[in-house]
């Protein structure tokens, strides 16, 4: 299982999170879709992805 998070980095809160069984740019956009569903005001939101690979 691949895991996708966002981190709120001020208070270390999960904003959202999504499972899926292969990592997939799907995985992520859902991921991002959630967290702006719970936040809202993404204004002067940054994102930070540490990309990983074999």
């Amino acid at each position: 299982m691949y895991l996708s998070v966002m981190l709120d980095l001020f208070n270390n809160e999960v904003v959202s999170y999504h499972l899926n069984p292969h990592p997939s740019l799907g995985q992520v956009l859902q991921t991002v879709q959630q967290a702006v569903q719970h936040r809202p005001n993404v204004e002067g939101l940054l994102i930070h992805s540490d990309q990983w690979g074999p």
